[in-house]
Order: structure tokens, then sequence, then C-alpha cells
């Protein structure tokens, strides 16, 4: 695969990527996942597509909480320190 892995708008490591992985297999069910996770999931670990619930939540609280973490604009560690993720 060419494209690097992304969550949150930030590139994940090989080792992230792991750690991801087995958190995701440690679940039974997946309730709630960004269509990003969705994508990430889909795109390296196929199988593990029957742990995600299948109805994607939308709710006024979720939309609310969408908002409130754009305002908040996540800081990706790279190599050269924390930097801002771009919008």
């Amino acid at each position: 695969m060419t494209d690097k892995p992304t969550l949150n708008g930030c590139e994940l490591t090989s080792r992230e990527l792991e750690l991801v992985r087995a958190e995701i297999e440690s679940l039974d069910v997946i309730e709630r996942a960004t269509d990003e996770m969705r994508e990430l999931i889909a795109s390296r670990w196929p199988h593990l597509l029957a742990k995600l619930h299948l109805a994607k939540l939308h709710s006024p609280e979720a939309e609310l909480d969408g908002e409130r973490r754009k305002e908040r604009a996540p800081t990706c560690d790279g190599p050269s320190g924390p930097s801002r993720r771009p919008d």
C-alpha cells in the first residue's frame, strides 16, 4: 500500500497501527466508529469489519461532540515534535 494510514488527520506509525489493531481485536463489537476508523479497518484488516456496528449513530449529541473535536484540533506527534493537524 502506498498511502500512509491516518487517524484523526495524523499519520500512524507501524507501532501505532499494531496498537489500534490489537485494541480492535480485543473488542467484541465496536458500537461507534468514525468514517476514518471504518476506512482504516476496511483497508488494513477487512477480517475485522464484522466487529463494526452496522448502523452509524446520528444524534444531535454526536454532531455537537464532532464540532467540539474540530474546535480542539488535535495535534500529531511526529519526529520533529507536536504539530497542529491541517484543517
